[in-house]
């Protein structure tokens, strides 16, 4: 491995199981990379208000870049600057909305600050009146919560049905999402590195599924996590031998990166 510079990471499922607090080892990790040097980001699906908060949340600071929204978006803290990329016209969401229907879904969709969503529930805060309410404005993304037992039937209709606008790829295996086919975590780690120099071999990435597949596969190293799905581990450089749940995230930068 390189000289490292950036470690950067997905949220959920990777650093931290879902919806759960970052552990104390993990912070320490940060904690060490930041005292050596390398750069720390964040990269995911969320908002980048969402991902403030988690911030606030677990006590971090001085997270160096911010990719957020699955790389709609990117804070660059280096600079205090944000910047945002292609988003979703409307009728490119009116679309996914008809075909989407017949695999009984609920779409979901970030509107100001709030979640929209036809069907509420303990997460989502604001019922959507009707399918137009998603495609009164651009938006970066639409979002479809599925049953995990309809993923691979949608993940096939998809690869049959492409579009030459927009794609759709599988960010849990109850959530897939739709955004401009020009947006990816890749291009704004990228866009960061390049506006600081930093060679994309020495960055390393950590990811669990689809949606992350893109920043690994630039990046001089990347890992998937060991209970990330099939095809984020054929992509990846490495895999972590422990889960998130395990603390694996952890485990590989102590034994890979500080040792």
């Amino acid at each position: 491995m390189s000289l490292v510079k950036l470690v950067i990471t997905d949220i959920d499922n990777t650093i931290v199981p879902k919806h759960k607090s970052l552990s104390q080892r993990a912070l320490k990790c940060i904690h060490q990379l930041k005292d050596k040097g390398i750069y720390f980001g964040l990269a995911s699906g969320r908002s980048v208000e969402e991902i403030r908060r988690i911030i606030k949340r677990w006590h971090l600071q001085n997270v160096d870049c911010i990719v957020y929204l699955n790389g709609c978006g990117l804070y660059d803290a280096l600079s205090d600057k944000k910047y945002e990329y292609y988003k979703m016209k409307k009728e490119w969401i009116k679309e996914t909305l008809e075909f989407m229907k017949q695999f009984d879904v609920n779409p979901i969709m970030y509107y100001k600050d709030h979640l929209l969503t036809k069907r509420l529930d303990s997460i989502v805060q604001m019922s959507a009146q009707s399918d137009e309410d998603f495609y009164r404005d651009e938006a970066a993304k639409i979002m479809y919560r599925v049953k995990p037992e309809t993923m691979p039937v949608i993940e096939k209709y998809l690869m049959e049905n492409p579009s030459n606008h927009y794609i759709g790829y599988k960010t849990q295996n109850t959530l897939i999402e739709f955004s401009d086919q020009r947006v990816s975590k890749a291009g704004a780690l990228s866009s960061f590195c390049h506006k600081h120099n930093i060679e994309m071999k020495d960055v390393v990435a950590f990811g669990d599924t689809t949606n992350d597949n893109s920043m690994l596969q630039v990046s001089g190293l990347g890992v998937c996590m060991l209970n990330g799905s099939e095809d984020t581990k054929c992509i990846s450089d490495r895999i972590t031998n422990k889960t998130c749940d395990e603390d694996g995230w952890a485990d590989f930068v102590e034994l890979n990166i500080l040792k």
